[in-house]
């Protein structure tokens, strides 16, 4: 199923859910069977195992291993990858600060050394 249908079949499900019980904490299989009906114009074709699984965040969370994905290993290598990127960005700051900074006193140093000959003023 593509991800949007599917983004569409639990959105109404969780909003029909909340409706008949703002407490609720699962989809009931008829609220999830009646929503991939009107969205989807046909039965969702799962089973009852397959359903059962999506009743843990964890479990749900952890299927998500590919690139970008929510799952430990994927979430630990763009933690990975962006302190790399930081280190990265700092290593750069100091460097050029420190360009900055040298180039800043030689600025200087060259003003100092080319002070223009004061001239007398005409009147």
């Amino acid at each position: 199923m593509p991800y949007r249908s599917a983004h569409r079949v639990v959105g109404l499900a969780i909003r029909s859910t909340l409706d008949r019980d703002p407490a609720a904490q699962s989809i009931p299989a008829d609220v999830l069977a009646a929503s991939a009906r009107e969205v989807l114009g046909h039965d969702l074709k799962l089973p009852a195992r397959a359903l059962a699984a999506l009743d843990d965040p964890a479990a749900v969370v952890a299927t998500r291993q590919g690139l970008g994905g929510a799952a430990a290993a994927p979430v630990r290598d763009m933690i990975s990858d962006c302190e790399e990127g930081l280190a990265a960005a700092a290593s750069w700051q100091r460097r050029t600060t420190e360009r900055l900074a040298a180039t800043e006193r030689r600025l200087i140093a060259y003003a100092r050394q080319r002070r223009p000959v004061a001239r007398k003023a005409r009147h």
